[in-house]
């Protein structure tokens, strides 16, 4: 950040999931969640983060 003279204000990430354990990370904002894997059907349920929420 510091080489193009930049502050950070935020961060954004494009997809979160769930996750059982720390995150190194607690504020921040996702574009979508990925809500369900089903690996036998291969079909991913998305639904829109929290970005949307607030």
């Amino acid at each position: 950040i510091e080489e193009f003279e930049s502050e950070l204000v935020g961060i954004t990430v494009f997809a979160e999931s769930k996750f059982n354990g720390h995150r190194a990370i607690d504020d921040y904002t996702s574009l979508l969640y990925v809500k369900d894997v089903d690996t036998q059907t291969k079909n991913i349920t998305v639904v829109p983060g929290n970005y949307f929420s607030e």
